[in-house]
């Protein structure tokens, strides 16, 4: 999409801080194709966790079913990390949404969740978020590096 081409670019130049706060590049590489697939994300980060929401319907995150080696562009750094989607149980993804949304509560409303009276969200709409959405879990698994 020349949208995404757009974003990737801004991730990439010296003027990334206008967006690198919360949306990062992925490289995964295609099961099928063998060739590398790089997409922008908007992410939520847990020390060395990244939490990644895709719709359904998108196709590149299947390639990260089993756990498997991406490169990230994190706020201007190169990163490598494992990273695993959480797809297959709505509960899961539930649970992995909600974290989600607890590094990133602004992104709420966009998913359609309602905060409870306590600033809780609310159970029902995270599990009715969690029908249309997938959340891909990235370890990180080196030290950061300026990208090239």
């Amino acid at each position: 999409m020349w949208f995404n081409k757009i974003i990737a670019s801004l991730l990439q130049s010296p003027l990334h801080g206008l967006m690198s706060g919360s949306t990062m590049l992925i490289t995964v590489t295609g099961q099928k194709s063998g060739r590398p697939i790089t997409v922008p994300v908007n992410y939520a980060q847990t020390g060395n966790t990244l939490r990644v929401t895709s719709l359904r319907s998108r196709i590149w995150w299947r390639n990260v079913m089993d756990g498997v080696p991406v490169q990230v562009l994190l706020r201007g750094q190169q990163r490598r990390g494992i990273a695993t989607a959480i797809a297959s149980l709505d509960v899961a993804v539930a649970q992995a949404l909600k974290a989600f949304l607890v590094e990133r509560p602004s992104w709420a409303s966009q998913f359609g969740v309602q905060r409870n009276p306590d600033g809780s969200f609310n159970a029902n709409d995270v599990l009715s978020c969690a029908k249309e959405r997938v959340v891909i879990e990235i370890e990180l698994d080196d030290e950061p590096r300026q990208a090239s």
